[in-house]
C-alpha cells in the first residue's frame, strides 16, 4: 500500500522529469537553427507571434523550428503541387467539434492523401466549366444586392454590404438556399471571425491548444459556433430530404462524391467541406470586393478608365460570366488588390520534409516549419516593380508572359501550389458580376477621402469600413 506522501513524491519527481525534458527539447531546437537571424525570443518560443510579425527579410526565423523566406525561387518547392510539404500543426487549431468528433475542413486537412482522394471526386464542381452551371444563383444574388443599394441613402459603409453578399451567395451555391434573416446572417459571419481570431490566438501553440480544447476527456469544449451549426444543419436537412439529387448545387456534388466514395466522403468530412465553402468562400469575396474599390477610389485615373471600360461596352444585368470575363481592367484591379491587401495575415506552414531544404546557403533539417514571407514578397520590387506599394492594376496588363507569370506565382491571394484555394474560380464570379453591375449604376466617391480606414490585424486583415456617397446614373431608387 501507499504512503500518504507517496503520491507527492512521485507527483514532483515526474513533474520534474516533464521539465528536464521540455528544456532539453527547447535547447535541440535552439541549436537546430541557431545560426538563422531573428528575434531573441524566437530561439526560444513561439509565443513572439501574438506581438509581432516579421515584415522583411530573405531567411528569418521566427520561433524555434519556424523560419520564412521571402526569396520567390522557393515558392513552386515549398507550395509545390507534386511533391508537396506536409502542412504544419498549425492548422490543427482551427478544427471544431461536431457530435463530439474532431471534423476538418478543406484548410486544415493535413493529410495529402486524404486531399488527393477529395479532390479526385469534387474538383470539377469548382472548375471553370462548372462555374456555368451556377451562375443562377450568383446572378440572384447580384440582384438582391443591387436593390439593397438602390434604397440607400446618403452616407453607405459598403464592408458589410459586400460582407452579406458574399455569405448569401456562397450559401446559395452551396445550398440552394439563402442565409435567411439578418440576425442569423450577423451570427454566422460573427462566428467567421471568433474562429480566425481563435485560431490566431493559439496558432504558435497547436500542442497546447489541442490539449486544453480537443481533449476527449475534457467534455463542452471545442463545440461548433454558429457557422459549424449553419453546416452542420444544411447537412441534416439535406440527408433527410435524401441526399444526392435534390438541389443543384455544391452539397449536391458532395453527395454524388459520397455515393462513389463512401469510406472518404463520411458525414463528418462533408460538414467540414461545408463549413469551409461557407467560411473561405465567402471571406475573401468580401473582403476583396471592399479593398478594389478602396483603392479605386483613393486613385481616381484607375477609377475612370474602369468606368470607361464598364459603361462603354454592351451587356446584361447581370453580366454572364462570358461577358465579365470581357473587362480585363476588372480582373487586373482584383489581382492587385488581392496583392496590397492579402486577407490572410499568418503564415501559411508547412513542414520540412525528412530530406532537409537548402535554401541558399543555409540548410534546413526535416521537421522545421517554413512558411512564406507573404508580405515582404507581396511588394517585392524585383517582382512588382519600383511601385510595388502602390496600386496600379496595369501591372498585370503591361508585364511580359515571363514577368506575369512570376507575378502570378508570387501573388497569394488564393494561396498557392496543390493547395489554392478550390473556391478561387466562384470568388472569381462572384466578383466579376458585381463590381460592373455597381459601376454601371452609380458614380461612387469616399465620404472622406482623408479618412485612415483601419484593418483588424489578427490572423485575418478585416476591413473595417468603407463609407462612399452613391450617386445613381439614372435616378433608379427605392
Amino acid at each position: 500500500m501507499a504512503l500518504p506522501g507517496d503520491s507527492l513524491i512521485w507527483a514532483l519527481v515526474s513533474t520534474s522529469v516533464a521539465i528536464i525534458a521540455l528544456l532539453l527539447r527547447l535547447v535541440q531546437r535552439y541549436l537546430a537553427l541557431r545560426h538563422i537571424p531573428g528575434p531573441r525570443l524566437a530561439a526560444w518560443s513561439d509565443l513572439w507571434l501574438f506581438k509581432q510579425r516579421c515584415q522583411y527579410g530573405p531567411l528569418v526565423r521566427y520561433g524555434p523550428k519556424r523560419v520564412l523566406f521571402s526569396d520567390p525561387t522557393y515558392i513552386t518547392t515549398v507550395y509545390g503541387t507534386t511533391k508537396v510539404y506536409d502542412k504544419a500543426p498549425y492548422y490543427n487549431v482551427p478544427v471544431v467539434k461536431i457530435n463530439g468528433k474532431l471534423t476538418r475542413s478543406f484548410a486544415t486537412i493535413r493529410d495529402e492523401k486524404l486531399m488527393t482522394a477529395i479532390k479526385r471526386q469534387i474538383a470539377f464542381a469548382f472548375s471553370t466549366t462548372s462555374m456555368r452551371d451556377f451562375e443562377s444563383h450568383v446572378d440572384l444574388t447580384v440582384e438582391n444586392f443591387m436593390s439593397k443599394l438602390r434604397r440607400k441613402e446618403g452616407v453607405v459603409d459598403l464592408v458589410p454590404m459586400f460582407a452579406f453578399y458574399a455569405f448569401d451567395s456562397i450559401c446559395r451555391l452551396a445550398f440552394s438556399d439563402a442565409l435567411g434573416k439578418q440576425s442569423e446572417a450577423e451570427a454566422v459571419m460573427k462566428g467567421a471571425k471568433e474562429r480566425f481570431k481563435y485560431w490566431f490566438r493559439w496558432g504558435a501553440l497547436p500542442e497546447t491548444e489541442e490539449l486544453l480544447f480537443k481533449n476527449r476527456f475534457i467534455k463542452g469544449v471545442g463545440t461548433p459556433n454558429a457557422l459549424g451549426q449553419l453546416a452542420q444543419g444544411r447537412f441534416a436537412d439535406r440527408l433527410e430530404k435524401g441526399g444526392a439529387g435534390v438541389h443543384h448545387d455544391l452539397l449536391d456534388r458532395l453527395f454524388q462524391a459520397q455515393k462513389a466514395d463512401p469510406s472518404t466522403f463520411n458525414p463528418a468530412l462533408m460538414i467540414g467541406i461545408s463549413i469551409s465553402m461557407i467560411h473561405a468562400g465567402s471571406e475573401t469575396t468580401g473582403h476583396t470586393l471592399a479593398n478594389v474599390f478602396w483603392e479605386l477610389l483613393k486613385n481616381p485615373q484607375h477609377y475612370q478608365r474602369l468606368v470607361s471600360e464598364v459603361r462603354g461596352a454592351s451587356w446584361s444585368s447581370p453580366p454572364t460570366l462570358a461577358e465579365a470575363r470581357r473587362f480585363p481592367f476588372i480582373e487586373a484591379c482584383v489581382k492587385e488588390a488581392g496583392r496590397m491587401h492579402n486577407l490572410f495575415a499568418d503564415p501559411l506552414e508547412r513542414v520540412v520534409p525528412a530530406s532537409g531544404l537548402q535554401i541558399g546557403d543555409t540548410f534546413l533539417p526535416g521537421g522545421t516549419i517554413i512558411a512564406a514571407n507573404t508580405r515582404a514578397l507581396s511588394f517585392n520590387t524585383s517582382i512588382f516593380g519600383a511601385d510595388a506599394h502602390q496600386f496600379n492594376p496595369e501591372r498585370f496588363l503591361n508585364a511580359s508572359p515571363t514577368q506575369l507569370a512570376t507575378m502570378e506565382r508570387t501573388n497569394f491571394h488564393f494561396s498557392q501550389g496543390k493547395r489554392n484555394c478550390i473556391g478561387m474560380n466562384i470568388a472569381w464570379m462572384e466578383m466579376l458580376k458585381l463590381i460592373p453591375a455597381i459601376v454601371k449604376e452609380f458614380d461612387i466617391e469616399l465620404a472622406n477621402p482623408y479618412a485612415v480606414r483601419e484593418e483588424d490585424t489578427w490572423v485575418m486583415n478585416y476591413t473595417r469600413d468603407l463609407h462612399v456617397k452613391l450617386s445613381p446614373l439614372d435616378g433608379k431608387t427605392g
